[in-house]
């Protein structure tokens, strides 16, 4: 489990009004440095039986958790430094290279095969039953769709795999989704695909079709969809008909509140009236897991028990992580990881406010932004006089 510590200044106050929350610069810098792992169709598994991806949230918590209480979250400090941290990765396995001119998809499900006018990426581009399918589909219930009939694929957050289709059918999609643990939304394509593999002596095989389910442990949308495909030797790898959608829910935190949807808008919480700091600190998890909010709630929870030994020793108050809010933060559309910012108490949907911010020409935005609060202490707000 990857992340980076606090080093974010307090938000400034203008005429009675906070500017956008200042995101952690330092932070992302540090996640950027250290990427999240990408991976594209050809270096997955193609094998139906192994192409998903197992995400097992007792581990991941359990590394939060560990992290936090040898490495707790600093209070905001424009001159703290991270400590060094242990590396992980949420890997997806890879591919074993096939020979040229072997069979890649014998064993898989075939949708129509497009050889006319001609077997090539244009004709297979301009199939009409493709859009039709993708045009006419039902949209599974508990899922929204967020785009429709592209000639491209998503590289969202936290890639799952995928499974070849009998027909192109979203709610059997829907349901391989539902059955995965962390899948938040999936794309389902057509794809023309070379029968064998390849290279010097199959330059450019014959085509067939998959209809592709791609799992994504993080939202699917136009901004994502990215992927038009590749060239491998002189054949051309296309998708049509895509569509995706998107969860409707996602995994409670237990010891917090339903989860509060906040869009693509995170808090901003103004400086209380007697000029404390609700804001605690920032986790960035990018390790390629999917998005789970008890990732957060693990450092919140993981954090407080910090806090409280440490107070004991010094016979303080600590200060107690009672909400957070998180997101997945974009840099230029590109995934930077899950951002956890902490809070000692709770700030409800009008401080949502925070959508774009830019450092230089690169634009951040956020996506998939929830708020979770203590099921039983929200925290309190000061009191403070009504002038």
């Amino acid at each position: 489990m990857r992340s980076a510590l606090i080093l974010a200044a307090l938000a400034a106050m203008v005429a009675g009004n906070p500017l956008p929350q200042e995101l952690d610069w330092a932070a992302i810098d540090e996640a950027l440095a250290d990427p999240i792992p990408t991976t594209t169709d050809s270096s997955i598994p193609t094998a139906p039986a192994d192409a998903l991806v197992t995400y097992d949230p007792v581990a991941e918590i359990a590394a939060v958790q560990k992290e936090i209480s040898t490495d707790p979250i600093s209070a905001p400090s424009p001159t703290a430094t991270a400590a060094p941290e242990e590396k992980r990765s949420f890997l997806v396995k890879s591919l074993a290279k096939r020979d040229a001119c072997q069979p890649e998809v014998d064993s898989f499900p075939k949708g129509p095969v497009v050889h006319s006018p001609g077997d090539d990426d244009a004709s297979f581009l301009a199939y009409q039953p493709f859009h039709d399918a993708a045009l006419g589909a039902v949209t599974p219930p508990g899922y929204t769709k967020s785009y429709t009939d592209l000639n491209k694929t998503s590289n969202a957050y936290g890639y799952m795999g995928w499974v070849a289709m009998a027909s192109y059918d979203p709610l059997a999609c829907s349901k391989l989704c539902d059955n995965n643990v962390g899948c938040a939304s999936f794309n389902i394509h057509f794809e023309r695909t070379p029968v064998v593999a390849p290279g010097a002596g199959c330059e450019n095989p014959e085509s067939t079709t998959l209809i592709k389910c791609n799992l994504w442990g993080g939202p699917v949308n136009f901004e994502n969809a990215v992927n038009t495909g590749e060239t491998r030797t002189n054949f051309v790898v296309v998708h049509t008909g895509s569509n995706g959608y998107v969860s409707k829910t996602i995994e409670p935190a237990l010891g917090y509140t339903e989860p509060l949807y906040l869009e693509d808008a995170a808090i901003n919480a103004p400086l209380n009236c007697d000029g404390t700091d609700s804001y605690m600190g920032v986790k960035i998890f990018n390790s390629g897991a999917p998005f789970d909010a008890r990732l957060c709630a693990a450092a919140c929870n993981s954090q407080n028990d910090y806090n409280t030994k440490q107070a004991l020793k010094t016979k303080t108050v600590p200060r107690l992580c009672r909400f957070f809010n998180t997101y997945i933060l974009l840099k230029n559309g590109v995934s930077v990881g899950q951002y956890c910012a902490l809070y000692t108490h709770c700030w409800d949907e009008s401080f949502a406010t925070n959508k774009l911010q830019y450092r230089g020409s690169d634009r951040y935005t956020k996506v998939f932004s929830y708020a979770f609060a203590n099921a039983t202490d929200t925290g309190v707000h000061p009191v403070c006089p009504a002038a």
